[in-house]
């Protein structure tokens, strides 16, 4: 595959805690994780083939952006040490 087949992006990218991310697609509006939201890159989920499962932001100035999500995955989170 090249770069016009990707229309320029690049193969792989380089996720770095602690930077903050924008949320570029409208996830789930109803829980306000919608484009141009931004958060903090907080941990990050793999599976078994050390592909990325879950990416976990936080987002400090609205901490109700991603409530519902964060809701179902509880157990992840407490696993991981993630707060609210």
């Amino acid at each position: 595959m090249s770069l016009i087949d990707t229309n320029g992006l690049l193969y792989q990218t380089v996720y770095v805690n602690n930077i903050y991310y924008m949320i570029t697609t409208n996830t789930d509006e109803t829980d306000e994780l919608a484009n141009g939201a931004v958060g903090k890159l907080v941990h990050v989920e793999s599976n078994d083939e050390g592909l990325f499962k879950i990416i976990w932001l936080e987002f400090s100035d609205l901490p109700q952006i991603g409530g519902k999500l964060r809701r179902k995955k509880t157990i992840s989170a407490d696993l991981y040490k993630i707060t609210e």
